[in-house]
């Protein structure tokens, strides 16, 4: 009965360990922050058309505090630098 136990408790920490890790390796695409960023930015605001690297940069900056804001530095720092490339290429590239 012990040993059943252990086996059980084994596959169910490695169902856990192996889900938990899925789940932290999932990205979340630019095109999804992006209708975030709608909320208060409208989608006609990005028509500026602003190099990509350059929107990278601001985000980057708003993230470590390089840049000053009153809300968008909190909302950076929610995200990875690769999220942040993401909706910048994305938000970059829209028409």
């Amino acid at each position: 009965m012990k040993t059943l136990f252990n086996k059980f408790k084994k596959i169910i920490m490695l169902t856990l360990i192996i889900f938990s890790s899925s789940l932290a390796a999932a990205d979340v695409s630019g095109k999804m922050i992006a209708y975030g960023c709608f909320s208060c930015h409208t989608e006609k605001s990005f028509n500026l058309k602003l190099p990509v690297p350059k929107l990278t940069q601001a985000l980057i900056a708003f993230k470590y505090n390089k840049k000053q804001a009153t809300i968008m530095d909190r909302i950076a720092k929610g995200y990875t630098d690769a999220e942040l490339n993401a909706v910048a290429t994305y938000l970059g590239n829209l028409k």
